[in-house]
């Protein structure tokens, strides 16, 4: 893993270890052992991937995982629902969520991650500015 983090730091590039639920993988469940990996590996390539939908997978409550992580050990941030659609298009309450991203000074891009494409990929996408841009 080293080699490959010196040659994305040589072309300005960050790897990312991005947690997913159990039943996705059997490797780096949580955000917890993903920041452990990238204390033990420590190189300034290497950063958490956040997303919302593997994070609701754990036990802790989501505003105190984005709590335990630095803005600056983040290297991209996955926003969306369980539903598998866009934030706001399901029962999950960003309010806790946001007033977390903030509390952590995290304040580059949000990428809303989507698997279902119904009604059609513009009204996820613009439901989804929408209702981000009530909290952002």
């Amino acid at each position: 893993m080293e080699s490959v983090l010196d040659k994305a730091g040589k072309l300005d590039l960050t790897i990312c270890i991005e947690p997913l639920s159990p039943v996705e993988t059997n490797f780096i469940n949580t955000v917890a052992q993903g920041m452990e990996l990238i204390r033990q590996i420590n190189h300034p390539n290497l950063k958490i991937h956040l997303d919302v939908k593997a994070m609701c997978s754990e036990s802790t409550p989501m505003p105190d995982i984005i709590r335990s992580v630095k803005a600056a050990d983040i290297g991209h941030f996955h926003v969306n629902d369980p539903n598998l659609y866009g934030p706001g298009m399901g029962e999950l309450d960003y309010a806790p969520i946001a007033e977390a991203i903030h509390d952590i000074g995290w304040d580059k891009w949000l990428s809303v991650e989507v698997f279902k494409y119904d009604p059609d990929p513009q009204i996820i996408a613009q439901k989804s500015i929408e209702y981000l841009r009530s909290y952002f």
